[in-house]
């Protein structure tokens, strides 16, 4: 029987599980093949951590190309522009052209597009753009530092750039269109961070929406400019048909497959499931990249496609240096040395999966005592 194609359209969190199926797959006659406009996938749980000097480069980011090729899974580096859903086609942006059998849509999400460019300004993602800050805070050279947003990645950046133990000593300014910062967020976490960035003479300015008038002023203020103000899925600018929902992102099933397009599936930032869509939290992609390899493993074997089921809470933990963390689920918020040991626990035991072989990975007992030692 001739080997189909699977097509996976970006390396973020949800594709991780079916990279790793490579070889078991294609013995079952279905090829892997990942489209990747990166190398690496910078996680976005730790690279706050990274820019604060509390992580190295390879603590925050997974190698693609070395997974793939460990687990028998083809790697291309490029960025999809189109999808012809009719004749099974991605077109990337150096016209190379793939066909498919079956696709899967995690692009993820870029920061919002601006009109301005500078060289001190950095948008959060994608990930690969925002690293770039941190060999410009270790020459120094970046001492008076601006984040426009306050939501959850503007606040866990600043709060690990000010944090007492970061080895940078910078004065920094966050800017907030809404009347407090973290507004989607519990009000007690809005109140627990703000009195901590405040009390390390973060300046904090609330109701100051910016214009990308204003950046060309602010490049003169600041010696970096951080874009934090919201971000847009990476769909938005892939030429498609597919359904998609106001922000863009791709309309599919409980079962992570595209209404109307049973050979196509979708997870992560890149798509809204379900009657409603999820908040654009990392532990949803994370739990639909396994779901979605039980749906590759149901099609393979003739079985019921299964669906995902979204955690009872959506649990968040942001970092703040290696003394303390801030730990939200819902309307429940907390913070504490414990949330930080928590965190580096799950992020490192996730991490690992992908970055270490099987008797390399440490243990919960070793991550545990390793947490504590940081």
């Amino acid at each position: 029987m001739k080997s189909k194609t699977l097509l996976i359209c970006g390396g973020g969190h949800a594709s991780l599980p079916a990279l790793k199926m490579g070889s078991l797959w294609k013995e079952a006659g279905l090829e892997v093949v990942l489209l990747s406009t990166h190398r690496y996938l910078y996680y976005s749980g730790a690279v706050p951590q990274f820019l604060g000097g509390f992580y190295g480069m390879d603590d925050a980011r997974i190698d693609l190309k070395v997974l793939c090729q460990n687990y028998g899974t083809t790697f291309t580096e490029g960025t999809v522009t189109e999808i012809d859903e009719t004749k099974q086609t991605v077109v990337l942006s150096d016209g190379q052209e793939f066909a498919w059998d079956f696709l899967f849509i995690n692009t993820g999400v870029v920061s919002r597009p601006l009109s301005f460019a500078h060289p001190r300004l950095f948008p959060v993602k994608p990930m690969t753009e925002l690293i770039k800050l941190k060999p410009v805070l270790e020459t120094g050279k970046a001492r008076k530092i601006a984040v426009l947003g306050g939501g959850a990645a503007g606040c866990e950046i600043a709060l690990n750039l000010t944090a007492p133990d970061s080895p940078f000593q910078i004065q920094l300014t966050l800017l907030e269109a809404g009347d407090q910062i973290l507004s989607s967020f519990p009000k007690k976490l809005s109140r627990m961070v703000t009195e901590t960035l405040t009390r390390r003479g973060v300046e904090i300015r609330l109701s100051e929406p910016f214009s990308e008038e204003e950046l060309p002023g602010m490049m003169t203020q600041f010696d970096a400019v951080i874009h934090a103000a919201g971000n847009i899925p990476a769909t938005k600018s892939i030429r498609h048909g597919l359904p998609a929902d106001a922000a863009g992102r791709i309309r599919v099933t409980d079962s992570l497959q595209c209404v109307g397009h049973p050979k196509i599936y979708a997870a992560g930032d890149a798509a809204s499931p379900g009657a409603v869509g999820y908040p654009p939290i990392g532990v949803h992609a994370v739990k639909q990249g396994v779901t979605f390899r039980g749906v590759m493993e149901a099609l393979l074997h003739g079985k019921k496609l299964p669906s995902y089921k979204s955690y009872p809470l959506t649990p968040l933990i942001l970092s703040d240096g290696h003394s303390g963390g801030f730990f939200i689920a819902d309307k429940m918020a907390a913070s504490g040395r414990w949330a930080i040991i928590l965190k580096y626990m799950l992020d490192m035991n996730w991490l690992e999966k992908y970055t270490r072989p099987p008797a390399e990975r440490r243990s919960w007992l070793r991550l545990f005592l390793d947490a504590s030692a940081r």
